[in-house]
């Protein structure tokens, strides 16, 4: 698995990606589901530490989880990606198991339901705090940074903006 740094909302943000590289090795593997005994080709392409865009940890189903659950790029968010990835490969291949796969989504979907309501509300009034300090700014001004605070929120990938925010901080207090 490889990431990438130039996501929409910052530089300094990595965010997973799958990457059809050339350069890449080359592997066949031959795979009889579980529903069929006709085996069906599938291409697999492996991104190793050589290649500059590799995102390591690419095992450790905590740190990827954390990383879907609050990352986005170009395409939206990373979550999004890999819910259709799990109901595509529900659908195209009934009765196979990726346990890696689904260790990711119910981790995302926990990080969802536990961590993200507190994480917003936490990142949205860390912002609107921030915009409120700055006391050269007249309400008029306020007001217009408030607004495109909203703004940037309802833009695919603002909420992960938001999270990837808090958790940068939730891990600096530590």
């Amino acid at each position: 698995m490889a990431g990438s740094r130039v996501p929409w909302d910052s530089p300094d943000t990595l965010y997973r990606v799958i990457t059809l590289d050339p350069n890449l090795e080359f592997h066949e593997y031959p795979v009889a589901t579980t529903t069929t005994t006709t085996p069906i080709q599938v291409i697999m392409y492996v991104a190793t530490q050589a290649n500059d865009s590799y995102a390591g940890d690419v095992w450790e189903v905590a740190s990827i989880a954390r990383q879907i659950f609050s990352s986005a790029g170009p395409s939206g968010p990373n979550r999004e990606y890999l819910f259709n990835l799990a109901t595509a490969m529900a659908e195209l291949f009934p009765g196979a198991v990726d346990e890696h796969l689904e260790e990711l989504v119910v981790n995302v979907r926990r990080h969802i339901a536990e961590d993200e309501p507190h994480l917003l509300r936490q990142a949205v009034l860390e912002e609107i705090a921030s915009i409120l300090r700055e006391k050269e700014l007249q309400e008029q001004a306020q007001a217009q940074k408030l607004e495109e605070l909203l703004m940037r929120c309802q833009q695919p990938g603002g909420r992960e903006w938001l999270l990837h925010g808090a958790l940068q901080q939730r891990r600096s207090e530590t």
